[in-house]
């Protein structure tokens, strides 16, 4: 499968015939790249961030070979002798010698690729893609395809080709996509991107990613979605897989402006934008896990977070996660989190909902239930405002908890509820709550994740 970050997904063709003509309609499609506006609305999901990338290079730091166009007379050759040429194979991997192609129209399209210079072999590895008409016309039949080096997969398939049609652009018109894919060697491997107009090639982009040993298995976890104004809990674990000591291990997390840094594990050195730890030496097998609280501070499609452990100089692994942020809600807030993240079989911990109502009035009928993870049992429930523990039934209904409702939320006063779990098996589970009120019958979601370890 193919596995994606916002906007449409690149879709693995089967064989590399050509592209163009009546075999093209029996091929799996791409669905189609959600449109942006320029400059980016980030309320869309398609949107990657406006921010220079954390940890990778912009597209114009990699080698981009660029394909001569031939003379009249050259053309006529070449196209000739494609005539004559014995059709492909049905099947097999793509080649990656350059195809054969009309002249090179002028071009009215931009490319641009966003990809880390170093990923851990293994891993994977996302290109972020940005496609802008930059002409005052409208450039029809827009696709993009991809073709990559054998070590490079998808997982399930050896296909090497993949494609999307992305239709008309509009003048000024951006569309964006994300490519992701899986190194299983160690080296240099590349992919070389082509952004054909009505079938004629108009950029093409060769780019590549250094592929390195795995020494450090690195997970970050977290929410994916908030509300400005809440804050989410990440953890970041790291584990040393390789047979030896690592010495001068550093993890280093950068994060988008949306977000704000509150609290961190101890030893955190801060910048802006990044929050630093010095390691020192893992033992072979030894795990770290390093917590830190953001805050949201304005509504956005993604904000990321992304972190890098290094080795001395080299890369020992690399992980990202994004979240959501919503527009806060109007009249109440709803935050969640677990008390102690990660925890061991056997282990207890409590999840916390605080529930604040932010407006000038009155909100009334307010319900509140959340589903427990699997992976643990309820021990107990309860619910507090500003006097202490207030009488409020619930019920236990599968893994579902659900709370007698509240009749009346004054301004400026919050209630808490406080479900404590105990472990009962290794998962990464998840806690879900979920509010309603006579605002809206829709409710307010938010998920905190628990990383729940095998035992002592």
């Amino acid at each position: 499968m193919m596995r994606l970050a916002v906007s449409g997904s690149l879709v693995l063709l089967v064989g590399c015939a050509a592209l163009s003509g009546p075999s093209a309609a029996l091929r799996p499609t791409w669905p189609g790249a959600a449109p942006a506006a320029t400059p980016f609305d980030a309320s869309k999901a398609a949107q990657l961030p406006a921010d220079p990338p954390r940890t990778g290079a912009r597209e114009d730091e990699f080698p981009t070979p660029v394909r001569p166009t031939p003379s009249p007379r050259e053309q006529e050759s070449l196209e000739r002798a494609a005539h004559e040429a014995p059709l492909p194979p049905e099947s097999g991997p793509a080649l990656l010698a350059p195809q054969i192609i009309p002249r090179r129209a002028q071009s009215h399209l931009e490319l641009s690729v966003e990809v880390p210079l170093q990923t851990q072999v293994g891993g994977d590895v996302v290109y972020q893609l940005r496609i802008e008409n930059t002409s005052d016309q409208i450039v029809r039949n827009v696709a993009i395809e991809c073709q990559f080096d054998a070590p490079l997969t998808f997982p399930g398939t050896d296909d090497k080709l993949a494609r999307q049609e992305l239709g008309d652009l509009t003048p000024g018109e951006v569309r964006t996509s994300a490519l992701t894919l899986i190194g299983e060697k160690t080296g240099r491997h590349c992919c070389e991107f082509s952004l054909t107009a009505d079938g004629v090639e108009s950029v093409w982009k060769s780019v590549c990613v250094e592929f390195v040993p795995k020494r450090l298995d690195v997970r970050l976890l977290g929410p994916a979605q908030r509300a400005v104004g809440t804050r989410g809990e990440y953890v970041l674990n790291i584990i040393n897989v390789a047979r030896e000591e690592l010495t001068d291990v550093l993890a280093v997390v950068d994060f988008d402006p949306a977000l704000a840094a509150r609290e961190a594990t101890e030893g955190v050195a801060q910048a802006p934008g990044r929050l630093e730890w010095s390691l020192g030496r893992l033992k072979p097998g030894e795990a770290v896990s390093l917590e830190m609280e953001f805050e949201c501070l304005r509504q956005t499609s993604r904000s990321c977070i992304s972190a890098q452990v290094m080795v001395g100089d080299e890369l020992g692994g690399r992980a990202e996660t994004c979240v959501e942020i919503a527009p806060a809600t109007a009249g109440l807030r709803m935050q969640v989190f677990d008390r102690a993240d990660p925890i061991e079989v056997g282990d207890q911990t409590a999840f916390v909902v605080i529930i604040d109502n932010r407006s000038s009035q009155p909100v009334r009928h307010i319900r509140l239930e959340t589903e427990l993870p699997r992976s643990v049992r309820m021990l107990t429930a309860e619910v507090r405002d500003s006097g202490g523990i207030i009488g409020l039934r619930h019920q236990l209904k599968g893994n579902t908890v659900v709370f007698e409702p509240i009749n009346r939320l004054d301004p400026a006063t919050s209630l808490t509820y406080l479900v404590q779990v105990k472990a009962l098996e290794p998962a990464r589970a998840e806690f879900t709550a979920r509010l309603r009120s006579e605002l809206s019958e829709e409710p307010i979601t938010a998920s905190e994740p628990t990383t729940i370890r095998g035992g002592r």
